[in-house]
């Protein structure tokens, strides 16, 4: 696999050998695919867009009513839809998933939806 997406479609050339017994695939056709490099079970997992970088450090906003905290949280395997946390959250804790750039530490907001 190409370590860089080709051009600006986002796209990765990709060689692999497959058995098709019913010759159904051919030379030159396109398919979506997913790669799972590993995979864990049983882990504290939240939405991708949760996470923020600021100061080279992986961070999100937890809720306490509705005063928000910024927490520092060290994050393990990320599939872009959702990230596990390792340490810095805690199962029931209440996150901010969008609008983490107008939040204040703590400074009252108002929850849009749950």
């Amino acid at each position: 696999m190409s370590p860089a997406p080709a051009g600006s479609t986002l796209t990765y050339p990709l060689t692999i050998a497959l058995e098709d017994e019913t010759e159904m695939v051919k030379a030159g056709m396109f398919a979506e695919i997913q790669v799972v490099s590993d995979r864990k079970d049983d882990v504290l997992c939240i939405p991708s867009e949760a996470v923020f970088i600021k100061s080279g450090e992986s961070r999100i906003v937890v809720l306490n009513g509705q005063i928000p905290s910024i927490v520092t949280v060290v994050t393990g395997l990320d599939n872009g839809i959702l990230v596990e946390i390792v340490s810095g959250l805690s199962e029931g804790d209440t996150i901010v998933t969008s609008g983490q750039e107008y939040v204040v530490d703590g400074e009252e907001v108002t929850i849009a939806r749950k």
